[in-house]
């Protein structure tokens, strides 16, 4: 859908030729919510106008006065690709600037749409055209951020747009905030009243990177590199658990050398400043073997990726690993065989390599999966993608797992389910996927990468979506 005959939303460019570029796209089942970054100096009115792509009629068209960066349509079709284009009018209604149009689909999403990119929207090619690696953090404020990065499976761009949003009514509503050029698959924290991200500069070869905002994510740092890439050996990430333990904060990276990944983390002491490259340390990589015990034999280069830091009952600090356990092309005995790897990180040693301690079984380490420790429940939770056919790829099952001693997991219940309610789309065309969440009280706060609605497929996703699961103590089995 990217290579659209004679496209008409195009790559945006940024300058002061820019007048005025919608920022957020929204869609919901039988609408949508657009918003826009306006650069004209005066103006009067603001009008969006909704079009059918196939024919070009107009179907909607709505005009608001000043000071609106929002719009609304309602009552569209689903299944139908949209176009919509905002412009601005002096007080005689005469057109001033317009923006670039944006390509929507509305339909029925889990969640709330907090951003969307259609797979044939040539917007951000720059970077990409499909929305990955969702974060979200709770500001001491009480705001909500999320980010997502955009990136592509046809070598389209450089994949390293991070976008960034906001929420100051717990989710309810969601405006943009800004964007970093040279970041993907990254971790945000905050620290004393400053917002930290870690990622890497580009997807494919790229160095470690930091960036700081000291007002909420509306403005970032230049790039602080913590670790350059070489002829040897670039640098991986995503967006994963982080913890803190021994005074220092502690998240799992990557460092892909001689076509293979192997695990690390970075470390810094809390007190130190964290804005400076020079208070941070880089371990080395612990690669697969595939003699550890309970290993399986290595067919791919990326055997074990995407860990969680999690701190252990014994106050050890550990890393639970996805690991690509499974040949992609060939079906899964039983989802019950599907197991995660958990390495020991020495918090003395902080450039030590984490040392390999043992395998469990785990169904959703075939895919990125989250883990928190919920204080009141006294147990570590977890939300995964857990398998329920013999389809490895199968994505469109979010499920909340718990552990007492992240040994023995437990299947709590599942909280997205595209599968069972036989929804339109299969599992290769659809999935709820790469969750990250926080603890808020007695609920789970998260965002997912959801492809649904004619997304080019289940990875390759068309939409970040934030979700409020309730009552989730009393849910566990102990």
């Amino acid at each position: 859908m990217s290579y659209i005959n004679g496209n008409p939303t195009t790559e945006e460019v940024y300058g002061e030729d820019v007048k005025i570029k919608i920022v957020r796209v929204s869609p919901f089942l039988n609408g949508v919510e657009v918003e826009c970054r306006n650069y004209v100096p005066e103006w009067t009115y603001i009008r969006l106008t909704i079009k059918e792509l196939e024919s070009g009629k107009t179907v909607f068209e709505k005009i608001e006065y000043c000071n609106v960066d929002v719009l609304r349509a309602e009552r569209l079709a689903t299944n139908i690709d949209y176009l919509a284009e905002i412009t601005v009018c002096n007080k005689n209604m005469e057109e001033i600037a317009c923006s670039s149009p944006r390509l929507f689909r509305c339909g029925l999403f889990p969640g709330t749409v907090i951003d969307y990119i259609h797979p044939g929207d040539v917007t951000y090619m720059r970077s990409g055209e499909f929305v990955g690696s969702p974060y979200i953090v709770k500001l001491d404020n009480g705001s909500y951020i999320t980010s997502h990065d955009v990136f592509s499976h046809v070598a389209a761009g450089n994949e390293a747009l991070c976008r960034f949003f906001v929420s100051k009514d717990y989710g309810k509503n969601w405006r943009f905030l800004s964007e970093i050029e040279q970041c993907t698959w990254g971790t945000m924290f905050e620290r004393n009243g400053v917002l930290y991200i870690v990622g890497c500069t580009a997807s494919g070869n790229g160095d470690l990177v930091l960036y700081y905002s000291k007002d909420c994510g509306n403005t970032w740092s230049e790039p602080q590199i913590l670790a350059r890439k070489d002829d040897e050996i670039y640098y991986r990430c995503a967006p994963t658990a982080y913890a803190e333990a021994g005074g220092r904060l502690w998240i799992c990276i990557a460092k892909f050398k001689n076509g293979r990944n192997g695990l690390a983390v970075i470390s810094a002491e809390v007190d130190a400043d964290l804005k400076e490259p020079d208070s941070w340390t880089v371990s080395d990589a612990e690669y697969y073997n595939p003699e550890w015990n309970g290993a399986v034999p290595e067919w791919t280069g990326i055997m074990i990726e995407e860990g969680n830091v999690i701190i252990a009952p014994d106050g050890e600090i550990k890393i639970i690993a996805r690991c690509n356990s499974h040949r992609f092309d060939t079906p899964v005995p039983k989802p019950d065989n599907i197991r995660a790897y958990i390495l020991k990180v020495d918090k003395d040693n902080p450039a030590a390599k984490p040392e390999f301690e043992k395998t469990i079984p785990f169904n959703g380490s075939l895919h990125k999966f989250y883990i928190q420790y919920d204080m009141d429940a006294q147990r570590y939770v977890g939300l995964v993608n857990r398998m329920t056919t013999n389809q490895i790829w199968q994505r469109n099952v979010l499920s909340l797992v718990s552990s007492k001693d992240l040994n023995t997991w437990q299947i709590e219940r599942d909280l997205i389910n595209l599968e069972d309610i036989n929804w339109s789309e299969d599992a290769w065309k659809c999935g709820v996927q790469y969750p990250t969440f926080f603890l808020e009280e007695n609920e789970i706060v998260a965002v997912v990468r959801t492809a649904i609605n004619g997304a080019d497929s289940f990875h390759n996703a068309n939409a970040m979506t934030f979700h409020r699961f309730k009552e989730i103590n009393d849910k566990y089995r102990f």
